[in-house]
C-alpha cells in the first residue's frame, strides 16, 4: 500500500526550533516492479516528530489556604497559584487558569493567564471566620487539552493580633554519631492566641542547616535526623526554628536547638605507611634502637589510646617494641655476613574497643655491614703473555682478590700503582681484567712488570690494601711491511707509451720469522681504468694503458705491501702521480654553433662579429689562436682578422640578392706541433625596408548557399614585395557590391 508505520513509540526531543534534526527522519523508500528485469525508482520522505499533548500541567501542591483580611479591597491579589507543563512544548505548554462555579466565585476570581487570585467583590459584610472552598483549574492549550485542579481554601480573617510562642525558647539534645537516619531526636513546640489562619503554625530549620542533615516536619515541630552524622567531622549543631503562622500578615518566633553529636569508637588506628624501613648496623649491641612507627586514631581522646605488638615476621624473636610508644629495640646483636634482612608484622589495636579496632604496618629492617675485613690477593704474582701486534682493547689477563665480608665491605677494587700507568695497559677497576692500551712492540720491549692493587671502595685507609705483581712477556707479532717514504709524488707525460716507468717505492719488514718479513707490492687503490700496474717485486710502477691529462690529469694510488705471514700484513703509502700535458688537440669554436649577423646596405668594413676559440690543452698548447678564412662561396664578401678572429664585410650587401653566407674558418693553436680545426660559421644578412611593393592580380571566388554569403576572411590580397619587414595598406577602388567587402 506504500502506507509508513513507526516500529516503537518515537519520542519528541526538547529544541529551541519547531523542526530540528533531532525530531527529523529521512526515509529513502523504493518502489520496484514486477517486471523483468524490474524497475525502480526511489524518492526520500521526512518524518518530522512533533509534540503531542500527552501531559497535563501540575500545581506545586495539591490544596492551599490562605487567609483574606475582612477590609481587603476589590481588585487586591490575594494569592498566586502556578501549574508547569515543562514536559510538553509550544502551545502543549501553554497553561491557563479558571475557578469552577462554586462556593466563593461570587467573590474571587482568577486572572486565567498569570494564575492571580483577586477579590471581586466587597467582603464587609461577610463575617470574620467564614471559609471558602475555590477549585482552580489549570488547563493546557493542546489538542485535546490536558488539565489539573487543586483546592483552595479562603478564610476571612481578622487581625493577626499574637505571634507564635514557644513552650521554650532553646533546647540542648544529645545524639550518638551512630543513631540512625530518620531518627526523631526532638518535637519543638509553639503556640498562638489567634483564631482561624492566624492562629495555625508552621515550623522550618531557618539556620545552621546548610547541609541538610536535619528535618523539622511543618505541623508537628517533630525534628528528625536526614544525613548520617559524624563526631570526627562535626561535634556541634546549633539549629534556628522558626515558627511562622499562617496570618496575611505573618508573624513568627524563633527557638535555639543545640544538638551535641557525642563520639563512639568507629574509627582503627591506621599507619600513613604500609611498609616502613629501618637500618641497623651489624655487631650493634642488644637493645640498641631500631625505629619508631607511630599510628594515628581520629576519634576522641577518650577512644584513640593505641596499644603496639609484634604479632610476626622474620624478625619477632630478635626484636621488641613498647606498646605504649612503639619504639623498636633489637634483643641481640646481628651478623650481616650471616644475614642482613628481617621483616617484623605490627599491629595498632584500641585496648577496650569492642569490636576492637585495630591497625596493621611492616617494618623490614636491614642490617647493614661494617668492613671488617681488607682485600688479598690470591697470589702475589701474576705471568701473562701477549702478542706485540694485538690490537688495543685486547684482553691479557685476569688478577684477583677476595674479601671476606659481604655487600658493598666486600667488593674490591684494582688500580695500577705508579709509572705502571704508562707501561701500554690498562686495569679494569671492578673486574681485574687487563687490556692493551697502546701498540706493543717486541722489538723495543720485551718484558713488562706492572704493580697493581686492590683495596675497597672509598680512599686508602692505611694497610687496609694489598700488592701483587704481574709480568707481560711480549710475544713476536706479524708486524706489517714499512715504506721508506709514507707519500711519493711523480709526473709522466699523457703521451707515455704503454710500460713506461714512473718511479719505484720501497718498503721494508722488520719481523724476524720468515714468514712474516717476506712480502709483495701491488695497488690496492685509486688505480682509475687500471691506468698502472706496479712490479710485486722491485716495487717499479709502470703506465699500463694510454694516458689522457684531459680526461683524468692525475692519479692518487695505494700502493700495499702485503707479507706472508698469518694473518698477512699490509703497509701502505699514497703515490700521487701528475700528467704532463702534450699538444694533442685542436682548438674549437666556443660556442660550437657560430652564427653572425649584419645589416644589409651596411658600408664595407662593418664587424660581422668577433670569433672566439677554445683548448683543452695547457699553455703553451693552447691560446694564443690564429684565425683564418679557408671556404665559402662568399668569401670574397667578407675578411677576416687572424689574431683577434674579428670578421667584417667588404662591401655593402643586399639581402634580396644574398639572403646569407656561410664560410668556412680555420683556427690553429700555438703548441708543438700545431693544431688546427675546421668549422663553419653563418652570417645571416638582415633585411631593411629597401624594395617598393608591386601590384599584382587576384581572382577569388565565393560562392553561397542558399544565397547566403559566409561572414570573416575570403581572402589575402597583399602585394608583391620582396622586403621582409615594412607594413602596407590596401583598400577596394572598386567591385561590384561594397556592401559585402
Amino acid at each position: 500500500t506504500g502506507d509508513v508505520f513507526s516500529k516503537k513509540t518515537l519520542k519528541y526531543k526538547h529544541t529551541h526550533r519547531p523542526s530540528s534534526p533531532e525530531n527529523l527522519y529521512s526515509l529513502t523508500v523504493v518502489a520496484t516492479d514486477n517486471g523483468k528485469p524490474p524497475l525502480s525508482s526511489k524518492t526520500v520522505v521526512y518524518v518530522n516528530v512533533v509534540d503531542a499533548n500527552n501531559n497535563a500541567p501540575r500545581f506545586e501542591q495539591r490544596s492551599y489556604l490562605y487567609p483574606v483580611p475582612e477590609n481587603y479591597a476589590v481588585g487586591k491579589r490575594v494569592v498566586q497559584l502556578t501549574a508547569k507543563d515543562d514536559a510538553d512544548f509550544g502551545v502543549n505548554a501553554e497553561v491557563s487558569y479558571s475557578l469552577e462555579n462554586v462556593n466563593g466565585t461570587e467573590y474571587f476570581s482568577i486572572d486565567e493567564k498569570s494564575g492571580w487570585v483577586y477579590v471581586r467583590n466587597s467582603l464587609a459584610n461577610v463575617p470574620v471566620g467564614t471559609t471558602f472552598l475555590l477549585k482552580v483549574q489549570a488547563i493546557d492549550k493542546g489538542v485535546p487539552p490536558q488539565r489539573d485542579q487543586v483546592s483552595l481554601t479562603l478564610v476571612i480573617s481578622g487581625e493577626n493580633k499574637h505571634a507564635p510562642t514557644f513552650a521554650a525558647v532553646s533546647h540542648q539534645v544529645r545524639v550518638p554519631e551512630n543513631e540512625p537516619v530518620n531518627t526523631t531526636i526532638l518535637t519543638v513546640s509553639a503556640t498562638d492566641g489567634d483564631d482561624g489562619p492566624n492562629g495555625m503554625i508552621r515550623y522550618k530549620i531557618s539556620a545552621g542547616n546548610e547541609k541538610n542533615e536535619f528535618f523539622v516536619h511543618s505541623i508537628t515541630g517533630a525534628v528528625t535526623i536526614l544525613e548520617p552524622l559524624d563526631y570526627d567531622l562535626v561535634q556541634e549543631y546549633k539549629l534556628n526554628i522558626t515558627a511562622t503562622d499562617l496570618g496575611f500578615e505573618p508573624k513568627q518566633a524563633v527557638a535555639i536547638l543545640t544538638v551535641n553529636v557525642s563520639d563512639i569508637n568507629d574509627n582503627p588506628p591506621t599507619f600513613n605507611q604500609s611498609v616502613y624501613e629501618a637500618y641497623l648496623p651489624e655487631n650493634s649491641p642488644p637493645d640498641s634502637f631500631v625505629y619508631k612507627v607511630i599510628a594515628r586514631d581520629i576519634d576522641s581522646p577518650k577512644y584513640a589510646v593505641i596499644q603496639y605488638k609484634i604479632l610476626g615476621g622474620t624478625g619477632k624473636d630478635h626484636f621488641r617494641i613498647r606498646e605504649d610508644t612503639g619504639e623498636i629495640t633489637s634483643l641481640i646483636s646481628f651478623d650481616y655476613e650471616e644475614a642482613n634482612e628481617y621483616t617484623l608484622d605490627i599491629v595498632a589495636a584500641n585496648p577496650d574497643s569492642n569490636p576492637q579496632m585495630v591497625g596493621f604496618t611492616t617494618v623490614l629492617v636491614h642490617v647493614t655491614g661494617v668492613n671488617e675485613y681488607y682485600p688479598k690477593f690470591i697470589q702475589p704474582v701474576f705471568h701473562m703473555d701477549v702478542s706485540e701486534s694485538a690490537d688495543v682493547g685486547t684482553s691479557v689477563g685476569l688478577v684477583q682478590a677476595t674479601d671476606q665480608d659481604a655487600g658493598e665491605d666486600g667488593k674490591v677494587y684494582y688500580l695500577f700503582v705508579g709509572s705502571s700507568n704508562d707501561r701500554g695497559f690498562s686495569i679494569g677497576s671492578e673486574s681485574g681484567i687487563i687490556r692493551v692500551s697502546r701498540r706493543l712492540d717486541r722489538e723495543t720491549q720485551n718484558r713488562v712488570v706492572l704493580t697493581v692493587m686492590t683495596k675497597n671502595g672509598g680512599g686508602i685507609r692505611g694497610n687496609d690494601t694489598d700488592e701483587a705483581q704481574v709480568i707481560v712477556s711480549i710475544q713476536d707479532g706479524n708486524d706489517p711491511p714499512e715504506f721508506l717514504q709514507s707519500t711519493y709524488d711523480a709526473t709522466v707525460s699523457e703521451g707515455a707509451a704503454h710500460g713506461t716507468r714512473v718511479l719505484t717505492v720501497r718498503a721494508v719488514d722488520k719481523d724476524i720469522k720468515p714468514q712474516n718479513n717476506q712480502f709483495s707490492y701491488s695497488i690496492i687503490g685509486g688505480n682509475v681504468g687500471q691506468a698502472f700496474k706496479v712490479d710485486p717485486q722491485t716495487g717499479d710502477i709502470e703506465t699500463a694503458k694510454q694516458l689522457d691529462r684531459e680526461t683524468i690529469p692525475a692519479y692518487d694510488l695505494t700502493i700495499g705491501a702485503i707479507d706472508t705471514g698469518s694473518p698477512p700484513q699490509t703497509g701502505t703509502a699514497a703515490v700521487h702521480i701528475e700528467l704532463l700535458d702534450i699538444n694533442d688537440n685542436g682548438p674549437i669554436f666556443d660556442p660550437p654553433e657560430v652564427l653572425g649577423y649584419v645589416n644589409e646596405n651596411e658600408p664595407a668594413g662593418t664587424v660581422v662579429i668577433t670569433l672566439s676559440a677554445t683548448d683543452p690543452d695547457l699553455p703553451p698548447n693552447g691560446a694564443p689562436f690564429t684565425y683564418k678564412l679557408v671556404g665559402g662561396r662568399q668569401s670574397d664578401m667578407v675578411t677576416l682578422d687572424k689574431h683577434t678572429g674579428v670578421l667584417k664585410t667588404t662591401r655593402s650587401l643586399d639581402r634580396e640578392a644574398m639572403p646569407q653566407l656561410d664560410l668556412v674558418i680555420e683556427v690553429e693553436d700555438s703548441g708543438v706541433p700545431r693544431m688546427r680545426n675546421e668549422h663553419t660559421i653563418t652570417v645571416i644578412v638582415m633585411d631593411q625596408n629597401d624594395s617598393p611593393s608591386s601590384p599584382r592580380s587576384v581572382h577569388v571566388i565565393v560562392h553561397s548557399f542558399n544565397e547566403q554569403i559566409p561572414l570573416g576572411k575570403i581572402a589575402d590580397v597583399h602585394p608583391n614585395d620582396p622586403d621582409i619587414t615594412g607594413s602596407y595598406s590596401c583598400k577596394i577602388l572598386q567591385g561590384s557590391n561594397p556592401k559585402i567587402l
